[in-house]
This record gives structure tokens, C-alpha cells and sequence, in this order.
């Protein structure tokens, strides 16, 4: 665990700022919980009066500009109120970190004249080194996902950013004297750093103490024969609160129009079952009406992004043209009246959602590619000595056919050969590609085939549903 060692000394500091703005409250460490306090800030918010309640309460902080976030006179700035933003006054400066040596950290703090007697203490992203993402009065921050901008001020938050003690998206920078040089000084005078992996230990196994109603069959490995949860349980479920927060409410399959769910099979954040178990959600709200109005489409070899550039790529396919293809569905669907393909079929076992092997059997709209090399999943060979390698690519009932296919044998990422489609039926849905390769270093190399299809009558870039296979070559 690691923390600043000036935080407390900000917050102290800041504090003074806040009984500065309620002369009505003064001596009071803060205003009763969720207080509407009215504020007299257009005297308050002066680089003077800003200074004086802050000294008060510690010496070490200075309100004045910052070079890395908005810009303020002096140090502060009154925004009169519009629309349905409340007036603001907002404060930047510097505070020290570290007594002994001096060094500082700049802050920014916004005050709006409706404080609800709460403070919000704002991330900054990364490395920070600026205010881009925590600037209460930013156009894009705001409390949620789906919020709008000024809402921390609207809501009547007291709010507080900085910049971890350096300027600039240099990223680590001012850790690093030099290449392979640590900046010791730099860490060791802003961190407070306590050995402390209990909340990790701690962590690791939460989930069984979190164990949620029998409908999330993911948690059934945590349930006895009674269907009772095996371990202590901790009284407050916290997983509800995570889409509450994102998403404003808490997914119940109830909705109206159509919908297409585009889930990766590789997912590592939301796991392939909850797709599954959204769809029996929606079951239950709709019955036998449910394939009128909703599709699921599983992605094979997809993860929750795309792969980045390199290796990734002989490993991982965006799901990003699936999403293409889906979006042209569902609004055919909803206003042609035209029906997208059938849901990917796929079984349940043990919270893995394992798929058909055949594109025909397996339906949804990605193709399937297998690859052979040397006729088999694993080749031994010499330095030099050519590898054939076999691939095949089926595309499902009614998704198009197949457009592209590309080689990578020494696991780049980058497909450099382009591989020569030979068509099996005059619909284009399956296909075989087949070359031959050397390679001439001994090692052990995953050579990979990826393939494409496409439903869209002209070239296009877009809704090129990939799909990818893998062997292993080993030289010696």
C-alpha cells in the first residue's frame, strides 16, 4: 500500500479553506452530513482570503497558478451560475510533501456555492502529472459513465485533484534520472511507502464470501448440496453496486425493442458466462417471444479489447467488426422488420461456455478456421526443412463468405503473406488455404491462420468478421 505523505496535510489545509467559505459554521471541523450550506463566495474566493484560512490551518500550502491546470488569477476564479450549475469558485497552488526537503505537489479544488457537506477527492489517470481528468468544471468529468458535464457541481460536491507532485504527461519521468537510472530521491521524498498485502491476500479469495442468489450459477462451486453458500458470507453484496453506479440500475433482462449481446469468449473482465446469464435474464421477462427480439453472439479468440500490436495478434481478433455487423442488424431488425442470423449455440459446463466445432452447428455470424501442420496440431522438424500447413475456414448459414486469409509463421503478429483462397462451394462459405514454410532457426514457433468473412456486397473495410487458428512447430 502506498500513500502520500501530504495528503493529510492538504486535506488539513483545505479544510481551513472550507470553514472559510461558512463564516456561519466557524469552529466547526466540517458541516453536518449532506448540509445545503450557503456560501458567501464571492468573498471568499480571494487569492488573500484563500491564503489566510488556509495558513490557519497549515503553513505549507500556497494558493497561486499552476502551469499544469486551468487557469487562474492569483490562484482562484468565481464562476457565476448558469443554467443548472450552482456558482463555483475554483482554487489552485502548491502544497509541500515532504517538510525536509521542500518539494510539492500542485492541487486544484473546487468549491460550488451549493455544498452538500461532502468532498470529492478526484484521480487524476495514470502518472498523472495534470488535471485533464479531474477538473470538476472540465466538460468531460463527471460522477458516472452516463453522467453530464458540471455534475460534481451540480450535486454540490466539494472537489480535490493533484498532480502527484510533477508536471506533464511525460508519464514516469520524474522517477528516472537516466536510462536505468531511478530517481530515488524523487520516490522516496514524495512516498510514504508500508509493506502491507493483507487487502491483496484478502482479495484473492472475496468472492467466496460474496456469493450471490443461485441464478448466477458461476458461484455454484461456493454452494453446498443445500444450495447454502459454504463460507462466511460478508453482510453487504457489493457486486450490485458496481453496474448501479456505471449503468444507473441493475441488469434485470427487462427492456423494450431488440437487441444483439456481443460476447467474447476470452473475456477477462465480463466472463463469457454472464453473457449466459443476461440471456436467461431475458428469458424470463419474455418467454417465447424471447428470439423475436433478442440474439447473442459469442466471439471466439476475442478479449475485451482489441490485441494490441505484436505477438498478441497471432493469439486474439477484435471483436470490432462483429460489433460492426451487429449494429447493421439489430437496425434492419428494428426498421425493415428483417431477422439477423440465429444466437451462437453453445453448452454450459462448469461456468464455461464451450461451443460447437462446426460453423454450421455452431451458427452466430463469426467463421471457424482450423489449421494443420505437417496433418496434425504439432510438427517436429530440422532448420530449413518446409512445414505444409492446411487451413480451413467455414463460414455460418447466411453470414456471407469467406474474403481473407493471412499467414504469420514467426509469430510477429504482423500476417505478412497473404494466403490463396481456394473456394469449396459457389457461395463461398468454405474454403481451404494451404502453403508450405521453412524456417530457419531452431525454436518452437506457433505459426497462426486468420481468416475473414463478410456479408456487405462491396469491399469494405468494415464488418470483417475475423477468426484465427494456431499450431505449434518445433525446430531443432
Amino acid at each position: 500500500m502506498t500513500t502520500m505523505t501530504g495528503t493529510g496535510m492538504l486535506g488539513t489545509a483545505l479544510a481551513g479553506m472550507l470553514l472559510a467559505f461558512t463564516p456561519a459554521i466557524s469552529g466547526a471541523v466540517a458541516p453536518p452530513p449532506a448540509a445545503k450550506v450557503a456560501l458567501n463566495l464571492e468573498a471568499a474566493c480571494q487569492p488573500e482570503a484563500l491564503q489566510a484560512a488556509a495558513a490557519r490551518r497549515s503553513p505549507k500550502l500556497t494558493v497561486k497558478p499552476i502551469r499544469n491546470g486551468p487557469a487562474l488569477t492569483g490562484g482562484t476564479r468565481l464562476t457565476a451560475a448558469a443554467k443548472r450549475l450552482p456558482a463555483y469558485c475554483q482554487v489552485s497552488g502548491s502544497f509541500v510533501t515532504n517538510p525536509k526537503t521542500g518539494k510539492t505537489a500542485n492541487f486544484l479544488a473546487t468549491f460550488p456555492a451549493n455544498w452538500n457537506g461532502k468532498y470529492l477527492q478526484m484521480g487524476c489517470s495514470g502518472h498523472c502529472g495534470q488535471f485533464a481528468v479531474s477538473n470538476a468544471a472540465a466538460d468531460l468529468v463527471t460522477i458516472t459513465n452516463q453522467g453530464h458535464p458540471g455534475q460534481i457541481i451540480e450535486k454540490g460536491y466539494a472537489s480535490i485533484a493533484t498532480d502527484e507532485g510533477h508536471e506533464g504527461f511525460d508519464g514516469g519521468i520524474w522517477a528516472v534520472k537516466g536510462p536505468g537510472q531511478v530517481d530515488e530521491d524523487a520516490i522516496e521524498d514524495f512516498y510514504e511507502v508500508e509493506i502491507d498485502n493483507s487487502i491483496y491476500l484478502a482479495i484473492q479469495t472475496y468472492h467466496r464470501h460474496q456469493v450471490p442468489s443461485p441464478d448466477y450459477h458461476a458461484w455454484d462451486q461456493f454452494r453446498g448440496a443445500d444450495g447454502k453458500p459454504i463460507y462466511p458470507q460478508r453482510p453487504i453484496l457489493v457486486g450490485p453496486f458496481i453496474p448501479q453506479r456505471a449503468a444507473g440500475s441493475v441488469q434485470n433482462g427487462r427492456f423494450t425493442g431488440k437487441m444483439i449481446v456481443v460476447e467474447s469468449l476470452m473475456d477477462q473482465y465480463a466472463y463469457p458466462w454472464c453473457a449466459d446469464w443476461y440471456r436467461s435474464k431475458v428469458k424470463e421477462a419474455l418467454g417465447p417471444k424471447l428470439d423475436d427480439r433478442f440474439r447473442l453472439w459469442f466471439t471466439d479468440h476475442a478479449m475485451h479489447g482489441p490485441p494490441d500490436a505484436g505477438p498478441m495478434r497471432t493469439r486474439v481478433v477484435s471483436y470490432n467488426n462483429v460489433l460492426q455487423q451487429a449494429l447493421r442488424d439489430v437496425s434492419a431488425w428494428v426498421e425493415q422488420g428483417v431477422p439477423p442470423p440465429a444466437n451462437t449455440r453453445y453448452r454450459m459446463v462448469d461456468s464455461q461456455v464451450l461451443v460447437p466445432a462446426k460453423a454450421a452447428e455452431r451458427k452466430g455470424i463469426q467463421p471457424v478456421v482450423t489449421l494443420a501442420a505437417n496433418g496434425g496440431i504439432r510438427a517436429e522438424v530440422g532448420v530449413g526443412q518446409p512445414v505444409s500447413f492446411t487451413g480451413t475456414i467455414e463460414v455460418p448459414p447466411d453470414t456471407g463468405k469467406v474474403v481473407r486469409a493471412e499467414w504469420d509463421f514467426e509469430g510477429a503478429g504482423d500476417y505478412p503473406v497473404t494466403g490463396q483462397i481456394k473456394l469449396a462451394d459457389a457461395a463461398g462459405t468454405r474454403a481451404t488455404v494451404t502453403t508450405t514454410y521453412a524456417f530457419a532457426r531452431p525454436g518452437t514457433y506457433f505459426p497462426a491462420l486468420r481468416a475473414a468473412s463478410q456479408r456487405l456486397p462491396d469491399p469494405t473495410p468494415y464488418a470483417q468478421i475475423e477468426n484465427l487458428a494456431r499450431v505449434r512447430v518445433v525446430v531443432t
